[in-house]
């Protein structure tokens, strides 16, 4: 028989979205910190299963959830006993917002974040190639693809994000409606926005 789950925690967060400053960035400027709030973001999960799924050690994800716990960017949201230990549970916000930090952040924080961002789509991606060179039989649907490149403007840029973030509630929301079963099979989706390499010919004044 299955062990009753505890409610939710009463320190946890009323909100699926949380402000960041500097120092949430700094704290995310690591790759692997970034993917475990990814993780977190999706479902309620312990520090071993966040091992299990990224193929880290358990000493090496409770070092980066104690950072992420440390910088309000997850919070602990029930526990569940386990022959004689207790497990928790950890989860974060569904979206994180920078608006209010960005004017705070250096040149080198922006890049950072922005470039963990993308690290965490690529990590994303390489788990999904590896899936699926290890499926016994492809199936149909479980591989789409859509690649665009569009001028750089603030107007394209703001259309991009609109679009973006709507499209991005829809998911959550199919997210919501659907929660994933322990042990269940689990597509990942992704959505991202970032810039291309400009061509060799542009001056180099245009380029900064």
């Amino acid at each position: 028989m299955a062990a009753k789950r505890s409610a939710p925690s009463p320190k946890a967060p009323p909100t699926e979205t949380v402000d960041i400053g500097p120092a949430q960035a700094a704290a995310l400027a690591d790759p692997t910190r970034s993917r475990i709030l990814f993780l977190l973001s999706q479902e309620d999960l312990t520090i071993s299963q966040v091992a299990s799924l990224l193929h880290l050690s358990v000493p090496t994800v409770h070092h980066h959830v104690q950072k992420l716990l440390e910088s309000g960017l997850i919070w602990q949201t029930k526990t569940e006993p386990k022959g004689h230990l207790l497990q928790k549970f950890y989860r974060a916000p569904a979206s994180i917002c920078t608006a209010a930090a960005w004017k705070e952040m250096s040149t080198e924080q922006r890049r950072a974040y922005q470039a963990t961002i993308l690290a965490v789509l690529k990590g994303v991606l390489e788990e999904s190639i590896g899936a699926t060179l290890t499926l016994p039989e492809p199936q149909r649907g479980s591989v789409l693809g859509s690649a665009v490149t569009l001028p750089w403007t603030e107007k394209m840029q703001q259309r991009l994000m609109d679009l973006s973030f709507e499209f991005a509630e829809k998911i959550e929301t199919l997210a919501r409606e659907h929660p994933i079963k322990e042990g269940e099979r689990r597509l990942h989706f992704v959505l991202g926005i970032g810039p291309a390499p400009l061509p060799a010919d542009v001056p180099l004044a245009e380029k900064v």
